[in-house]
C-alpha cells in the first residue's frame, strides 16, 4: 500500500459541542499525515458549534453536513458520515475528544482492507487533566489468540470507537434504533469482526479520550446491563450467536452487576 496516496475519511458528530469542538478539530489539522478529509454532521445544535465549524471550512479538505432534526444520537450522524466518505479507510473520533498529532500516521503501517486497526489512550476530565489510561491490550490480545476476536466482543468492548480506523469497503452501518442508543458502538464492532475483519491493537496511547463526571457515574447503574441484555438477544434472534453463548453472556453481565454494586456499598 502507498501510504502517502491513501485517503482517510474523519467523520465527527456534532452537538452542542461548543466546548472542546475547537480542540478536537485542531487535533486533525495537526496531523502529521495530511492526506485526509473531515466530515464534520451536525445533530441540530442550538449553541455556538455550527460558528466553530464554520471557521475551518476554508480548509477544503473539511466539509459539513446539517441535518433536519435531532437524532438523538451519534449513530445516525455516523452512518451519514460514511455515506458521503471517499476515503480508502474510514476513522471515527467524538466531538470533545482530541488525537496526538502522530496518530493517523502510526495506525497507517497497520492498515489494510481486512483490518480495524484501533489503540490504546490517555483518559481526561472535562478539564484537559489527565486522570488515567486505558488498560492494556496485552491480555485482550491473549484472550482473542484463545477465544476468538467474536467471543471476547460479546464480553468486552475491547474497541475504542475514537481510536479505531476500518477500511472503507465494509457495508456495516450503525444500528439507529433508540433501543440500541448507549450500545451502537459494541453492535457495530461485532458485526464488523462476525464478517471476518481482524483486529490490531496498538499498544500506544494516541488519543485523549474526555470521560465526563455523568459518564462516570453511569457505570454504576443497571442501564447499562439492560442494554447490553437487549443487545445479546438481537444477536441470538439474528442467528449471530447461539444458546450457549447468550446464556454464559447474561450470566458475565450479572457477575458484573453485582461486583460493581458491592464495590459501590
Amino acid at each position: 500500500m502507498n501510504t502517502n496516496k491513501t485517503l482517510i475519511s474523519i467523520i465527527i458528530p456534532t452537538h452542542n459541542s461548543e466546548k472542546y469542538i475547537k480542540k478536537t478539530i485542531e487535533s486533525v489539522v495537526n496531523q502529521s499525515y495530511k492526506n485526509w478529509e473531515l466530515i464534520l454532521i451536525d445533530d441540530c445544535s442550538t449553541d455556538s458549534t455550527i460558528h466553530i465549524i464554520n471557521t475551518y471550512l476554508n480548509d477544503n479538505r473539511i466539509s459539513l453536513i446539517e441535518n433536519n432534526e435531532n437524532s438523538g444520537g451519534p449513530a445516525v450522524p455516523r452512518n451519514i458520515g460514511i455515506e458521503r466518505s471517499s476515503g480508502d479507510f474510514i476513522a471515527f473520533l467524538d466531538s470533545d475528544d482530541i488525537w496526538l498529532p502522530d496518530k493517523l500516521e502510526k495506525q497507517l503501517n497497520f492498515l489494510d482492507n481486512n483490518t480495524i486497526v484501533s489503540t490504546r489512550a490517555y483518559k481526561i476530565d472535562s478539564n484537559d487533566i489527565q486522570i488515567g489510561v486505558m488498560k492494556k491490550s496485552h491480555f485482550v490480545n491473549l484472550l482473542i489468540r484463545c477465544f476468538g476476536k467474536v467471543n471476547i466482543m460479546l464480553y468486552k468492548n475491547f474497541i475504542n470507537i475514537n481510536t479505531a480506523i476500518i477500511p472503507a469497503n465494509s457495508s456495516v452501518r450503525f444500528r439507529t434504533d433508540k433501543f440500541f442508543h448507549g450500545i451502537e458502538d459494541w453492535l457495530f464492532w461485532f458485526d464488523l469482526l462476525n464478517q471476518e475483519y481482524n483486529s490490531v491493537i496498538i499498544e500506544e496511547k494516541l488519543i485523549k479520550y474526555r470521560v465526563h463526571k455523568e459518564s462516570i457515574s453511569s457505570r454504576h447503574d443497571d442501564k447499562s446491563f439492560r442494554k447490553y441484555l437487549i443487545g445479546i438477544t438481537l444477536l441470538f434472534y439474528e442467528k449471530k450467536i447461539g444458546i450457549l453463548n447468550l446464556v454464559f453472556s447474561i450470566f458475565i453481565g450479572l457477575v458484573k452487576v453485582i461486583l460493581r454494586n458491592i464495590r459501590i456499598i
